[in-house]
């Protein structure tokens, strides 16, 4: 059987998706599978160097980290403010 990865990802990492858009660009999806505090260690934050996975693929020259909908760089999403019924802003969500 043939695969892309080089080697394994962390446990608690999902490759969700792995698209090939042109000849040399790819959709990467990634998803985490532990909410915070759910899991004493895969709750854990996780580091993937997607590069050292995929070494057969070729040098990663760039990268640019899209909404989970991948159809907006994260960059330029403005998420809504809400107010609570104090009048006080919610906290934002971390991404």
């Amino acid at each position: 059987s043939w695969s892309a990865l080089d080697k394994d990802w962390p446990l608690n990492v999902h490759l969700l998706t792995f698209d090939q858009l042109h000849e040399k660009e790819y959709l990467v999806r990634l998803e985490h599978y532990f909410e915070l505090n759910e899991d004493a260690t895969y709750s854990q934050s996780a580091i993937v160097d997607l590069q050292d996975l995929f070494k057969q693929r070729g040098t990663i020259s760039d990268v640019l980290e899209l909404t989970l909908a991948a159809n907006l760089p994260l960059n330029e999403l403005n998420r809504l403010e809400w107010l609570s019924k104090e009048k006080q802003p919610v906290s934002k969500v971390s991404h």
